[in-house]
């Protein structure tokens, strides 16, 4: 029986699709590890496991000497942790792993590293832990001043002018003591919280427009305890202004914006008749 040219063309190259296919499966199969790793199973490539410079003990456990005569239909069993194992697997695939620090501390992961005799490169090895911290702005300064919590930048409690001492602030004193000591809580301050809005608002511009609510000689009070400023020092009182109640039209504005800069609290307790 003669087929004709065509069908006979299409049969050999359709058994030539299907060796080269067998032979990518076949070189696929042989490429895949299995571990049980304390119970839990792995499955990997051999190039993965050849990623990192220099030989370590799981590329010997999956080389052609090691399996010789192993019935590799069987994974590979290792006497370790498996939680661990999967990061010591995503260190190799990467290069680097960052690790859920609440569930598997640095030290730990590093010894099971050690271990396998994977030698981990530097900085390729983070915490959860650290890149909150890296990610957290460092120059931010929390305050409790009587009560009420105030944020700011490190680098607005250090703002100088010429008219300011040279020696250092009891504000700048107060912020490298806190930062000595557990910056996750807040530095208390046991100061007027009105006040101190107003001292940060000069910090941060350079002057300031006083509410009703405080008086002007409280507040030069605070301001020489603070940044040893007082209604003295040359162009202060250029700096200090009071807000004018009696301005219809200021009134309305500072109540549309609310009090937006450090001035609101007391507007929003009270009623502004009792001014």
């Amino acid at each position: 029986l003669m087929l004709p040219l065509s069908t006979a063309a299409d049969q050999s190259q359709a058994s030539k699709k299907q060796r080269t296919n067998d032979a990518v499966e076949e070189s696929s199969m042989d490429n895949i590890v299995t571990f049980d790793v304390g119970g839990k199973i792995f499955k990997t490539s051999r190039s993965c496991l050849q990623n990192h410079a220099g030989i370590h003990m799981l590329e010997r456990l999956v080389s052609d000497t090691w399996q010789k005569d192993k019935d590799h239909t069987k994974p590979i069993f290792i006497d370790r942790d498996g939680d661990t194992f999967a990061y010591v697997l995503n260190y190799l695939r990467y290069g680097h792993v960052t690790l859920p620090a609440t569930v598997l501390p640095e030290d730990m992961f590093l010894l099971d590293l050690d271990f396998y005799g994977i030698e981990p490169t530097e900085d390729s090895v983070r915490s959860a832990n650290f890149l909150k911290e890296k990610n957290t702005p460092t120059d931010l300064v929390t305050f409790d001043v009587g009560g009420r919590i105030f944020k700011t930048k490190e680098s607005v409690t250090k703002t100088r002018s010429k008219y300011m001492p040279n020696d250092e602030t009891e504000m700048e004193r107060l912020v490298a003591k806190w930062q000595k000591s557990d910056t996750t809580q807040p530095l208390f301050i046991d100061r007027d919280p009105d006040v101190f809005a107003q001292i940060l608002n000069y910090l941060r511009f350079g002057k300031v427009t006083l509410p009703p609510n405080i008086p002007e000689d409280v507040f030069y009070e605070d301001l020489g305890y603070f940044i040893g400023l007082t209604r003295d020092t040359e162009n202060v009182t250029l700096s200090v202004q009071r807000v004018d109640i009696g301005n219809t039209e200021l009134h309305s504005f500072l109540e549309a914006v609310g009090w937006k800069y450090g001035i609101d609290s007391a507007y929003n307790r009270d009623p502004l008749d009792d001014f």
